[in-house]
């Protein structure tokens, strides 16, 4: 952690600096740790649990307003995908050279009619990472639509990767991330901190339209009051307590499994921010040292782990990009035999295309009782593209 500039002629009593400065570091990583045990967030909850911690009511008070309310940090609900009977899918594609001025117009055929929720454009001038939320009795289908892109000559190839878990998000460490002023922290070092994955039921609930309305408002900030709730799913304040029982029920049933902070959302940070996108599988080994060492990185954001397979997403400071690379490619060889796929981004260069809007997209293809795809309309679409 750095130091406070010291001026000529200037006495500082160091140790009660380095005290103060980490004292704040624990609140924060405390305050972090119980927003993200807080399914919906609840400020006075979090308040309440940190006071029973020894930290006065008025500064945990003061600093969840500052880097939630103050900084425009939002937080988001992390929905339990395989509850909704979705499956996380990654796929990254090549462009053919006939399709590479066509890339925006690809895209976009797949986010209307499938369930492709964002991408991002990796190092290379054709190729993608598509991010895709797929029901699973549809995955036979969907895969059906990249395979006509590859004999159509849309595509030139592709990778499938299918996660064998939900992702759980985190919000960036204390250590290397200053939710004070919005910035990463210079010269921050590893920590010894363990990230936490919560166990997620993947037998699928039962859940209506009105439910995924819900559930999706949540996703895009956990921070409303019931009565803003009701009416952003397109009710009225008399709906409140049906509302709140809800998502009480939801919780419970971990449609819902935590809450993380996400600065993004926020417009924090780019382009000064890069990310590291990770892909690894193998067919003979165990990946329990390589997940290890991920969930203590202070700069994981994401992750997704099976028995043979991982995904991890790491968000870190742009001048940090060379180094943090170079570390990852030599843990993932010190594996073995293990297939891996990098992504690396700039969070600038992510932004090349825009985000769909996964929420309205995800709503379009939910009926209140079963999911739709159809796919010989996407692939007639696709042949006219």
């Amino acid at each position: 952690m750095d130091g406070p500039e010291l001026r000529p002629g200037q006495n500082v009593n160091f140790n009660f600096i380095a005290i103060l400065m980490l004292g704040f570091d624990d609140l924060m990583r405390n305050a972090i740790e119980l927003i993200e045990d807080s399914v919906p967030f609840n400020e006075d909850r979090v308040v309440s649990a940190l006071s029973t911690r020894g930290y006065a009511v008025s500064e945990a008070r003061s600093v969840i307003r500052n880097f939630v309310f103050g900084k425009g940090l939002i937080p988001r609900a992390v929905i339990n995908f395989n509850r909704l009977g979705l499956v996380d899918v990654r796929v990254d594609i090549t462009l053919s050279p006939s399709s590479t001025g066509k890339a925006e117009q690809l895209l976009s055929l797949l986010t209307e009619d499938g369930y492709l929720i964002s991408w991002g454009k990796s190092i290379g001038l054709s190729n993608y990472r598509t991010i895709n939320a797929v029901p699973r009795a549809f995955l036979s289908d969907y895969r059906k639509v990249f395979d006509s892109a590859v004999s159509l000559g849309k595509l030139r190839d592709y990778q499938w990767f299918e996660t064998e878990t939900s992702f759980q998000y985190f919000s960036p460490d204390p250590s290397v991330f200053d939710f004070r002023t919005g910035n990463w922290k210079s010269g921050a070092g590893q920590v010894n901190a363990t990230r936490r994955l919560k166990e997620i039921p993947t037998t699928k609930g039962n859940f209506d339209a009105l439910d995924l309305r819900i559930l999706l408002q949540l996703r895009k900030t956990a921070a409303q009051t019931p009565e803003a709730l009701a009416l952003s799913v397109g009710l009225t304040g008399s709906d409140v307590d049906e509302v709140a029982q809800r998502v009480n029920r939801l919780h419970k049933e971990k449609f819902i499994t935590s809450v993380y902070l996400d600065f993004f959302e926020a417009g924090f940070l780019a382009p000064s921010t890069a990310m590291i996108d990770l892909l690894c599988r193998s067919t003979d080994n165990s990946l329990s040292s390589l997940e290890e060492s991920l969930l203590t990185n202070p700069y994981l954001s994401a992750a997704s782990f099976g028995v043979k397979a991982l995904a991890a997403l790491l968000t870190f400071p742009l001048s940090a990009f060379y180094r943090l690379q170079s570390a990852l490619e030599k843990l993932v060889l010190s594996q073995g035999a293990v297939d891996s796929a990098f992504m690396l981004i700039s969070w600038f260069e992510s932004e090349t295309f825009k985000k769909p809007d996964s929420a309205s997209i995800l709503a379009s293809k939910y009926d209140g009782s079963r999911w739709a795809f159809d796919v010989d309309r996407l692939l007639e679409h696709l042949k006219g593209l």
